[in-house]
């Protein structure tokens, strides 16, 4: 008996010491970071709000992180993942990052005095479309950081041009941090969070921002007739840090390991509903996922920009849901979604009712936009010469959701079966005609078509992309019409046909001169008279299409014999004509800044690079802060010519204005008086 429970009490001790112990994740935050400026070798930049990493010899920038050895929990690392929070990129960089060789001071280091690397290498791909948090697998380097010394790591670039990376002066919903799963050793409690000096959360297992976000999701999406609901893990909110319209987007909650994070909202059909949305995640795996009424339309993952989604919702109220899942492990790039621009229209039905016998009520549904449309189909289609007229069924509109050039263009009227909906204009000819149209229709029963003067040109149904047409007008006033039309049944895609960059078909000046030579020749038969001629001529020319010559000839002859006169005239009339066309489309890009970012206490000059398609005779550069305020309008003088050009403007103008980044764009005016504007990009201030 005394054998069987010394037995039995071994067993229970081999049962308890075999028990496993539970898993735990750790947030930490950087105890220092800074970044070195081989331009100003000797400056420390310690305490700014975003740090900076370039690859433009000479011009090179390096940025350093590190994380307190305490912070890292004993045990055993299974994982660590190293997020920084992107602010803004160019050149679709390629970041390297390597474990520093030696120690180093946030307050004193320098580009002169920086550390060199040691290690493998870490490789980190940005893309110039997305900002927000990028993460890396940096399992090894914490191991050696918690075993070994912890010199923190250096940001380097390999590829690219420069990134901005906010750094732990920004705040803790912006700054670096560093995510560890690990097993803790036997006996240790990690079941209260502990909270240090610097900011070392343990365990947390969903990753929330600090503060309620001040954006809310309807404006951040650009509806504010709509209402959202948030559940899952985590709620999703709006931010100003990556967005497709406005300035801002809606972006999924933080979660981690198989959770999940969603939103969703209610609305009214028939009728179609169009967004745009991105997601930045582990490919194949964790995935954004759109629902109408719990039914899954589409999903994406990996990398993906902002990309337009459309679908015609079904009469009744439907509930529509976007959810960013992820599965059991890894995460990769920002690890969320993101939606902007969300846009319905709700076909209010007509009833025509037919009565028979049983009463059946047949409704006629007559489709509208809930709005009236803002954008004017001469600003749609980017040529202000022409005037338009509507026709059919419902109007054709400017929008801003679909387009081929300069982010908006014309598109038919919300129509249902046996209707049209048509524009029209005319132009005069003769000279070339040209314009890009789209379609998205029932194949070979809906279709998109065009016409010259009452005679079609050509048609297109399905799912038709951007497709440049080219015509010759002939000489005189043409029509021009572009007409989309349905057939008795079925609706198929966005139902809908689109119009863009239509050039030609202004009114040219015509420029004529011409040259007249008049050679008179005289010959007489006879006795030789004595003759007086006098050639008098009177040309009339009328610059237009049709010229009028009137020449008048006196002779005044004395003769004493009978004598035969002959006179010839040579008259040559070479006009010559000068077409100035319409100009061509108004566009301005290529902007760049630099140096970016600036530091208006050492540096004097700060410079933007542009291009511009026409000559301008006004530049004006618009400065925000981060909450779109705008704190600068910055007047600008350049030699007004079309083309790439450089422009810089003094330092000045930055004096006074916290470090941090802010936004800005440029804007020019032609010398019509027509206005363009640049995308929004970001200055990086360090004052």
């Amino acid at each position: 008996m005394a054998g069987k429970r010394l037995f039995a009490v071994f067993f229970l001790l081999v049962l308890r010491m075999a028990a496993p112990v539970s898993a735990a994740v750790v947030t930490i935050y950087p105890a220092a970071d800074t970044y070195a400026d081989s331009s100003a070798p000797d400056t420390n930049n310690g305490a700014v709000a975003a740090m900076s990493v370039a690859n433009m010899a000479p011009l090179m920038h390096y940025s350093f992180l590190k994380f307190s050895q305490n912070d890292i929990p004993d045990g055993t690392l299974t994982s660590a993942v190293l997020y920084v929070n992107i602010g803004f990129s160019m050149g679709n960089p390629s970041l390297s990052l390597q474990a520093c060789a030696s120690d180093w001071d946030e307050n004193l280091l320098t580009y002169n005095n920086m550390p060199g690397v040691t290690g493998a290498a870490y490789g980190m791909a940005l893309s110039d479309t997305i900002t927000g948090y990028y993460s890396v697998p940096v399992l090894n380097m914490a191991q050696n950081w918690k075993n070994t010394a912890d010199y923190g790591l250096r940001i380097g670039m390999t590829t690219g041009m420069q990134a901005v990376i906010y750094s732990r002066e920004s705040g803790i919903s912006l700054e670096p941090y560093l995510v560890i799963n690990y097993i803790p050793l036997p006996g240790t409690k990690t079941n209260t969070p502990t909270i240090t000096m610097t900011r070392t959360v343990s365990p947390t297992f969903t990753v929330t921002p600090t503060a309620a976000p001040t954006l809310g999701i309807p404006e951040a999406v650009d509806n504010l007739s709509l209402t959202f609901t948030c559940g899952g893990n985590a709620s999703w909110y709006g931010q100003t840090l990556y967005s497709y319209s406005g300035g801002d987007s809606a972006r999924s909650g933080f979660i981690t390991d198989s959770q999940t994070s969603y939103m969703e909202t209610t609305v009214n059909g028939p009728g179609p509903l169009t967004f745009y949305w991105s997601v930045s995640s582990e490919s194949n795996y964790d995935y954004l996922t759109f629902y109408i009424n719990g039914v899954m339309q589409n999903r994406i993952s990996g990398t993906v920009g902002w990309t337009l989604q459309t679908y015609t919702l079904a009469a009744g109220v439907n509930t529509l849901r976007w959810t960013y899942s992820k599965d059991y492990s890894v995460s990769m790039g920002s690890d969320c979604g993101w939606v902007d621009l969300v846009q319905q229209s709700y076909a209010t039905p007509t009833q025509t009712p037919t009565i028979s016998a049983t009463r059946t009520v047949t409704p006629t549904f007559t489709a509208s936009p809930t709005q009236a449309p803002t954008i004017g189909i001469p600003e749609a289609v980017d040529n202000y010469a022409l005037s338009f007229t509507n026709g059919g069924n419902a109007p054709w509109y400017g929008q801003s959701l679909y387009s081929y050039f300069g982010g908006d263009a014309a598109r038919s009227g919300f129509i249902t079966d046996n209707q049209n909906s048509y524009m029209e204009t005319t132009a005069t000819g003769p000279g070339p005609f040209s314009f890009y149209w789209s379609v998205s229709s029932e194949p070979n029963f809906d279709y998109l078509r065009f016409y010259i003067n009452g005679v079609q040109q050509n048609q297109i149904s399905g799912n038709v992309g951007w497709t440049l047409q080219t015509y010759t007008l002939a000489a005189g006033l043409n029509t021009l019409r572009w007409t989309y039309s349905k057939d008795y049944s079925v609706s198929v895609g966005s139902d809908c046909g689109w119009v863009d960059l239509i050039t030609g078909g202004g009114t040219p000046t015509i420029i004529m001169t011409s040259t007249m030579t008049l050679t008179p020749t005289m010959s007489i038969t006879g006795t030789p008279p004595t003759a007086t001629i006098t050639p008098t001529a009177t040309i009339t020319v009328t610059a237009t299409k049709t010229r009028t010559a009137t020449i008048t000839f006196t002779a005044t002859i004395t003769r004493t014999a009978s004598s035969t006169l002959t006179v010839s005239i040579t008259s040559t009339f070479s006009p010559t004509v000068t077409v100035t066309p319409m100009p061509g489309p108004f566009e301005l890009n290529g902007i760049l800044t630099f140096p970016n970012p600036f530091n208006p206490n050492t540096m004097d000059l700060f410079g933007f690079k542009y291009n511009v398609t026409r000559q301008i005779r006004s530049m004006n550069v618009k400065v925000y802060t981060v909450s779109f305020k705008l704190i600068r309008n910055i007047e600008i003088t350049t030699d007004g010519n079309a083309g790439k050009g450089t422009a810089t403007v003094s330092g000045s103008y930055f004096q006074g204005l916290a470090s941090g980044i802010y936004y800005y764009y440029m804007e020019v005016e032609d010398t019509q008086g027509n206005k363009k504007r640049s995308k929004i990009s970001t200055i990086v201030l360090l004052n």
